[in-house]
């Protein structure tokens, strides 16, 4: 029985296949891609922005020191006193309390005037 020899595969095809594939993976690599690389990974520059977010974060934690404040809390315990010198005793106790805070708002410029004149006594007179 005679043999066949197996055809011969041009390869241009294939490679030009492979080649349309690759082509949105493979990209030029141009000055603007590798600045932006260089932005993500300068240290000083991270550092710089890390430092701006800590101080933008400071104006709220600021202002929330001028508003006023409240607490609550309230508790109760079960209490059973077992002595071997007289009859065991069992109580409840009940612990509630409340707390506020306000800041003195006078004294910051930031205040309505009708609230500074309230206050006038409270603020230093400029001297002459």
């Amino acid at each position: 029985m005679p043999t066949r020899p197996f055809p011969r595969l041009s390869l241009k095809p294939l490679l030009g296949a492979m080649l349309v594939a690759l082509a949105p993976i493979v990209s030029a690599y141009d000055l603007h891609d590798a600045y932006v690389d260089a932005l993500g990974n300068d240290a000083q520059l991270s550092s710089a922005r890390a430092a701006l977010e800590i101080n933008r974060e400071r104006v709220p934690q600021a202002r929330s020191l001028l508003r006023p404040s409240l607490r609550a809390g309230a508790a109760v315990n079960q209490n059973w006193v077992d002595t071997n010198l007289g009859p065991s005793t069992d109580y409840t106790s009940q612990t509630y309390s409340v707390s506020g805070s306000s800041a003195h708002c006078c004294r910051w410029p930031m205040c309505r005037s009708s609230s500074r004149a309230s206050c006038s006594s409270a603020l230093p007179k400029p001297s002459s």
